[in-house]
């Protein structure tokens, strides 16, 4: 129950949200998620899985940290800062690899760097060998905080291809959040 409300007030957001992940699986060939923020954690709504063989799970229906994955980040990015320190500040960030970020002070450097760009990057913070890019999917007259993910293995998503991604996954959101909007209208 909760994954089909949490994200959207009808199937027809989700319905059209799954053709936009397909269209960017097909685009960039990894693994698409989209997740929701949820008990301060993100969870995982909707996943398309990477056709290749060497491919991220889509692991529709758990739950990951917002801190170290960039759909954490991405939904982090359009929060107030009271509510982000409310969220983040109360409770420990623990450390998945050594390029997880820990303390409060470095994430709202890496929040103001997401708001500049557009996008977050997760470069083997929640697990290594693994890179995902994502945007927000927001939408403050309906209330959701979502965000979309492109990931992969990193020895496909690399440094270079990584601006990219982040324009591929922003449009992605955009075009989300623009149906979400029409739909309540």
């Amino acid at each position: 129950m909760e994954l089909g409300l949490v994200f959207a007030g009808s199937s027809d957001t989700l319905a059209h949200a799954r053709i936009v992940m397909n269209r960017l699986g097909e685009q960039t060939g990894e693994t698409v998620k989209i997740g929701v923020l949820s008990n301060r954690q993100v969870l995982i709504v909707a996943a398309v899985e990477s056709a290749r063989q060497l491919h991220t799970r889509g692991d529709q229906g758990t739950r990951w940290p917002l801190h170290s994955s960039s759909l954490g980040k991405a939904m982090m990015s359009v929060l107030p800062a009271e509510e982000i320190a409310e969220i983040l500040g109360n409770k420990p960030m623990p450390r998945f690899t050594k390029n997880t970020i820990t303390s409060l002070s470095d994430m709202e450097r890496e929040l103001s760097r997401i708001r500049t760009r557009g996008y977050a990057v997760d470069q083997q913070e929640n697990e290594p060998g693994v890179c995902c890019v994502a945007a927000p999917i927001a939408d403050p007259l309906q209330g959701i905080v979502a965000a979309i993910s492109v990931s992969g293995p990193t020895v496909r998503i690399r440094e270079e291809s990584l601006q990219d991604l982040g324009r591929q996954v922003i449009d992605a959101g955009r075009a989300i959040a623009r149906y979400a909007r029409q739909e309540i209208q």
